[in-house]
């Protein structure tokens, strides 16, 4: 897997993640982990390839709405599972359990998806996926009542998780979404 990250504070909405993605027992050195939408972005760890089924899918849509709640949320990944791409490519059908997690954020929110199509609202100003989350969310929880600005808590959470984690690696990967 790997990390992605996310964090609002100070009016600022921060994301990040590392460079390393799984493909079956290979490891790739990638870009940045996250797709941008037009109200936010949406982060995807797991196998490599949904990430590119992802980048397809937004790419194929007309329009993608804009996200103000759970609802909406999960209707977003819903209708991204049963894209003929995923079941097509994955050989799976939507809620079958695909081998992915994601953070969808936008400025105000941050939402989780794991692969059974579970998705909730994130319950503090931070959220993290992939194999290296519990590392990110322990700096994200230390620093996130701090005077650290959050992109630097952002890139302290993902360094951790490469230097703590054996499924994470390579650079960090930052940006303001808002």
């Amino acid at each position: 897997m790997s990390v992605c990250v996310a964090i609002r504070k100070n009016g600022e909405t921060w994301i990040g993640s590392d460079a390393q993605a799984e493909a079956g027992n290979d490891r790739l050195w990638v870009g940045p982990k996250w797709e941008r939408l037009p109200f936010g972005a949406v982060m995807i760890v797991g196998h490599a390839l949904y990430y590119g089924l992802m980048n397809e899918y937004i790419r194929s849509v007309s329009h993608i709405r804009r996200i103000r709640s759970l609802k909406e949320a999960r209707r977003f990944f819903w209708e991204f599972a049963c894209s003929d791409g995923v079941e097509a490519v994955a050989g799976v059908e939507a809620g079958d359990g695909l081998d992915f997690q994601a953070l969808l954020v936008t400025s105000s929110d941050c939402y989780r998806c794991n692969g059974d199509l579970t998705v909730t609202k994130s319950r503090f100003n931070y959220d993290a996926v992939g194999s290296g989350s519990e590392v990110a969310l322990g700096v994200m929880d230390t620093l996130a009542e701090s005077s650290t600005e959050p992109e630097a808590i952002v890139e302290r959470a993902v360094k951790a998780a490469i230097r703590h984690t054996a499924y994470c690696g390579g650079r960090v990967f930052t940006r303001k979404i808002s």
